[in-house]
């Protein structure tokens, strides 16, 4: 499933931004380029 801020701000340019949601706010940090589309994220239990 895939969460509707994804579907929402599906092409803008997320490189170090602050996505806000009602519930969340998440910080988007490049750690490598050189790929179209990401194949998998994980987000870790002490929230960095």
């Amino acid at each position: 499933m895939i969460p509707p801020f994804l579907i929402a701000n599906n092409f803008q340019n997320w490189d170090d931004s602050i996505e806000k949601t009602e519930k969340e706010t998440f910080k988007i940090e490049t750690f490598i380029d050189g790929f179209d589309v990401p194949w998998g994220m994980a987000f870790l239990p002490n929230k960095n």
